[in-house]
């Protein structure tokens, strides 16, 4: 006599399923109106260290790929600035 195995498996949640969220009576991030105006951002590393971000309009930035062609670029302006 054989027995039957149950291979079916106990109902589980969907992981890829998003629930949905209700931003009824959100506010606004009160940082946002600054950070459009173009505020600089310093940011503390654990190490103690501190880096500074500074946003560029997007007109401005899609004419570079990164942020060492945007200094590279700002260099060259301060280098014939000073003479």
């Amino acid at each position: 006599m054989k027995k039957s195995v149950n291979n079916t498996k106990p109902s589980e949640p969907d992981d890829l399923e998003v629930p949905e969220f209700n931003f009824e009576g959100a506010i606004q991030n009160p940082f946002f109106v600054a950070y459009r105006k173009g505020v600089t951002r310093t940011v503390i590393k654990s190490d103690g260290t501190k880096e500074q971000f500074i946003r560029l309009d997007p007109d401005v930035a899609k004419h570079y790929r990164s942020a060492v062609s945007v200094n590279e670029v700002l260099r060259h302006a301060l280098q014939n600035r000073q003479r």
